[in-house]
């Protein structure tokens, strides 16, 4: 009977002195007064136990004081576990340089013309959080810009064949070919790329190429921004909105930290070089980031956010982006009446100018 006694009581200051670990008092801070504390609270409770293995009648009386006791470790202990449950913690080594590395990877996809593969990667850069989205936005936009160039007809036989026909005053031969290729390969972003155009250039039915894009942004694998892009070139099409130069060199430049381009200083040091320095020579990317880190300290600057919407809406020519921006202008209370209208009217300035 003295050995189990001995156990009981051995095995409760085991579990006691384990538990108090969790008292948020115990901070690390002072070893001192943690332990004097720890020693304390595992010392009641084992002479509560001791009091209540003597007697039954005892032994009902301290549970509810060793309960007492206990309540905030326990307590604490519960909601670790949970935090630990819902959202696991990161024990990966932070690395600084691996968005860099990330990056670097990306403009070497972009530079050997593995357009697919890019944009995979950005989508994964996207969902890590640890770039820029409006950059990586931009950067997608080129990219497109690069794939759809042309119409990517050189693809696939198929895909020539519809733009032959096309081009020999046939879009309703091209629109049954592609359109039976989209049958057999409905994630061919290529083959309805071609046939939205078809159907807003050379048909006159930029209903139905909206119809095509509203499938086809129904689906869950469909790459990021895709949809935007498409949007535009229909409108570009139909004539609702200003054609643009599709432009693919200087791509690279969009990339932070691409070493072999040359420019303003940035690989070495980014704030060597202007803002507007990093705009005119197409360091687009960095100068937003510089931009979007600029507005987070100042929120209230009309300035620096009329900049950042000027970087996407001019030099990225990307008017869905510059909106969003002009409408966060919009509806932030520390500006004017008077500073949203200049920022609605330079976004209409955008749009006239045909520089998105």
């Amino acid at each position: 009977m003295n050995l189990v006694f001995i156990g009981i009581l051995a095995g409760t200051a085991v579990l006691s002195w384990w538990l108090s670990g969790y008292d948020t008092l115990v901070t690390g801070q002072d070893r001192t007064a943690d332990f004097r504390r720890r020693t304390i609270r595992c010392g009641a409770t084992l002479l509560l136990m001791a009091a209540g293995l003597a007697s039954p009648w005892i032994f009902i009386a301290v549970t509810v004081l060793i309960a007492v006791i206990w309540a905030g470790c326990l307590s604490e202990l519960f909601a670790r576990g949970f935090h630990r449950l819902v959202d696991s913690e990161d024990k990966r080594q932070f690395d600084p340089k691996q968005t860099e590395r990330d990056l670097d990877k990306l403009a070497e996809l972009v530079q050997r013309g593995r357009n697919d593969e890019a944009i995979a990667w950005c989508k994964k850069l996207n969902e890590s959080g640890e770039a820029s989205t409006l950059a990586i936005e931009t950067v997608l936009f080129q990219l497109y810009s690069g794939m759809f160039a042309g119409d990517g007809a050189q693809a696939s036989p198929p895909l020539a064949e519809a733009q032959r026909l096309r081009a020999q005053g046939n879009p309703g031969e091209a629109a049954a070919k592609l359109d039976s290729l989209l049958q057999k390969e409905p994630d061919n972003l290529r083959a309805a790329f071609l046939l939205m155009r078809n159907y807003a250039e050379n048909l006159g039915r930029p209903d139905k190429a909206d119809a095509l894009l509203r499938t086809l942004g129904q689906r869950p694998h469909i790459p990021p921004v895709f949809v935007e892009y498409a949007r535009r070139s229909i409108q570009e099409w139909s004539g609702l909105a200003p054609r643009q130069e599709k432009r693919t060199e200087g791509i690279e430049s969009l990339l932070v930290d691409c070493r072999d381009s040359e420019g303003p200083e940035k690989a070495a040091d980014p704030a060597k070089a202007s803002v507007d320095e990093l705009l005119a020579s197409g360091y687009l990317a960095t100068a937003i980031e510089i931009l979007e880190s600029q507005v987070k300290d100042q929120p209230e600057s009309f300035d620096l956010w009329l900049k950042l919407g000027e970087a996407h809406g001019v030099y990225c020519r990307n008017l869905q982006s510059a909106a969003k921006i002009i409408g966060r202008i919009e509806a932030n209370p520390a500006f004017t009446q008077e500073q949203i209208q200049l920022a609605k009217s330079k976004l209409r300035e955008w749009r006239r100018n045909g520089q998105v």
